[in-house]
Formats: C-alpha cells, sequence, structure tokens
C-alpha cells in the first residue's frame, strides 16, 4: 500500500512540474531581442500545397486591405517574393474602471515578408508605442523601453502590444491560408 501512495504522488508531483514548465513556455514574451539587441518577432510559416506565388499574392491582398495608411508605404517585390511594410495599429481603449487606463493608444511596426514553395518567413521590427495617458500628457518610446521598464502599466502595455501584433499576424497567416481566387490566379 505504500509503493502504491509512493508512486501516486511521484506521479502527481511529475505531473505538476510538467505543468509547470508548459506554463512558463507559454508565457514566454512573443517579442524578444535578437542578436543585435532590438525587439523583433520572426517565424516561419509553412502552408503546404501552395506556390509562392500564391502565397505572395494573398499576403498582397491581405496587407492591401489591412494596412491602409496615408502616405501607402508598402513595398511589393513579386520577382523577389519579398512584401515590406509600415504599419499603424489603434489599440482600442481601456476600461474607465481600469487601473492601465489611457486616452489613445497606437504602434507603428515594420513588417517584412519573405515566400518560397509552400512557407513564408515574417519579421516584424522597429514597433513604437504611443500613448496618451489619462493625466493628459502624451509619450512616446520604443518596444524596448515600455517592456524592460519596472512600471507596471508600461510592461503590460508592451504585452497589449505584442498580443496585438499577434492578432495581425495570426490573421495574415488565416488570410494565406484560404483558398479564394484572387484577381490574378486561374479558376
Amino acid at each position: 500500500m505504500k509503493k502504491i501512495l509512493l508512486i501516486w504522488m511521484a506521479m502527481l508531483l511529475l505531473i505538476v512540474k510538467v505543468l509547470a514548465q508548459k506554463g512558463e513556455q507559454d508565457s514566454r514574451p512573443l517579442i524578444q531581442k535578437d542578436e543585435s539587441g532590438q525587439y523583433t518577432y520572426q517565424n516561419v510559416v509553412t502552408i503546404d500545397g501552395v506556390s509562392k506565388e500564391v502565397l505572395f499574392k494573398r499576403a498582397e491582398n491581405y496587407i492591401k486591405t489591412s494596412f491602409k495608411t496615408t502616405d501607402n508605404n508598402i513595398q511589393f517585390d513579386q520577382e523577389s517574393a519579398y512584401i515590406l511594410n509600415t504599419g499603424t495599429i489603434v489599440l482600442p481603449a481601456q476600461p474607465k474602471s481600469s487601473f492601465f487606463q489611457y486616452q489613445k493608444a497606437a504602434y507603428d511596426f515594420k513588417i517584412e515578408l519573405w515566400f518560397k514553395e509552400g512557407k513564408y518567413k515574417v519579421v516584424v521590427s522597429n514597433i513604437m508605442i504611443y500613448v496618451q495617458w489619462d493625466y493628459n500628457w502624451t509619450e512616446t518610446k520604443s518596444f524596448q523601453e515600455y517592456s524592460e521598464s519596472t512600471k507596471k502599466k508600461y510592461k503590460r502595455l508592451a504585452e497589449e502590444v505584442s498580443n496585438s501584433i499577434m492578432k495581425v499576424l495570426n490573421d495574415l497567416e488565416t488570410a494565406s491560408r484560404q483558398d479564394k481566387h484572387t484577381k490574378d490566379e486561374e479558376w
């Protein structure tokens, strides 16, 4: 009976340890420092059975409809299968009861995409955050300054920006996986 109880306890401790490690991995920041010390996000997305031309066209359509800017600072190079864009995203307003309240917040970023058969690489960098806090002053800082700050509200804002970027990238991946025909694709 003691052996069974000891085995059961050992298994329970092992399960708790595995779950704790999984929680630590899941809580890693999505945007991390690269070799140069800048905060970036990099990923390769695999979409089997889709040519680089089709992936390029789907990403191009997504970017044209999602990142409309006054300067249209978008570079599409179909020959080298490369897209460069700078975007601005406005964050949703915070609830009035939130301690972490700001009046307005937005961030700018650079997104680069390279395409190969069945996959694309995405790099997000140059993230700048613009905030008007509740007490009516505005500040502009890099993602690095917010994420490395000791102030909780700054860290939380960096996390919110990181989550927002991930939503944009998830939407891009969804658009890249869709089998809708674009103008230049054959039926």
